[in-house]
C-alpha cells in the first residue's frame, strides 16, 4: 500500500512539473502578486488560451473564474535493497523520486473590468477590458512526507524479496506557483513560475 501511494504520489508529481513546465507564458498585462492572490488579467490574456473572439469574452466573462496553485516539489535519489535467497546478498536499485511535499489550491475572487467609454444600448456596462483578482476565498492544501529509510521502494517491483529504502538523499527543490483561469470545466495556465 505505502509502495504504491508513493510511486502515484511520485508520477504525479512528474506529471504535474511536466504541465506547468511548458504552460503558456502571460503577457504583460498579467499582474499578479502570489502573496495575498490580487492582480489584473486582460481580456487577451483570457481570449487567447480559450480561443474566443471578443463577441464570446463579452458573453461569457462573467462565468470566468481564477485559481492559484503552488506546490513545493523534493527530488531524491533513492537506493532500494532486496536480500537475494540463494546467495544471502542485498542486490540494491538506484532510482529517482519526485515528491511533492507542500501543494495548494486557492479559488480566486474576481471582477470584470468594462470599459465604460465603449457602452452602448447592447452591452451597457462597456467592453470587457479584463478581470481584476481580489484574494483567494477559498481553497485547499496538503503535506505529505517524502521517502524515509526503511520504507517499501517507490518504483513497485518485486525482485524476489521484500525492496525497502536503504538510502536516501534530497537533490533539489523548487517552488511552482500556477495563476489559472477557468471557465466552466476547462483551465488555461495564464502564468506559471518555477524557482
Amino acid at each position: 500500500m505505502h509502495s504504491r501511494f508513493v510511486s502515484t504520489l511520485a508520477a504525479v508529481g512528474v506529471a504535474l512539473a511536466a504541465g506547468l513546465l511548458y504552460a503558456t507564458p502571460a503577457s504583460a498585462s498579467v499582474r499578479f502578486d502570489p502573496d495575498r492572490g490580487t492582480g489584473f488579467v486582460g481580456g487577451g490574456d483570457v481570449r487567447t488560451p480559450f480561443r474566443w473572439s471578443g463577441a464570446m469574452l463579452q458573453s461569457r466573462a462573467a462565468g470566468v473564474t481564477f485559481s492559484h496553485s503552488r506546490s513545493i516539489e523534493d527530488t531524491y535519489t533513492v537506493v532500494c535493497g532486496w536480500d537475494t535467497a540463494p546467495r544471502g546478498t542485498r542486490e540494491h536499485l538506484t532510482i529517482v523520486v519526485t515528491h511533492i511535499r507542500e501543494s495548494s489550491v486557492l479559488n480566486l475572487g474576481s471582477s470584470v473590468a468594462y470599459d465604460a467609454a465603449t457602452a452602448t444600448a447592447a452591452d451597457p456596462k462597456g467592453r470587457v477590458v479584463g478581470f481584476k483578482l481580489t484574494g483567494a476565498v477559498s481553497g485547499v492544501s496538503g503535506t505529505s512526507v517524502g521517502p524515509t529509510v526503511g520504507a517499501p521502494c517507490p518504483d513497485g517491483r518485486s525482485y524476489g524479496g521484500a525492496k525497502t529504502i536503504d538510502r536516501v538523499r534530497l537533490k533539489s527543490t523548487a517552488t511552482i506557483s500556477a495563476l489559472t483561469a477557468w471557465y466552466r470545466s476547462v483551465s488555461h495556465d495564464l502564468l506559471v513560475t518555477r524557482g
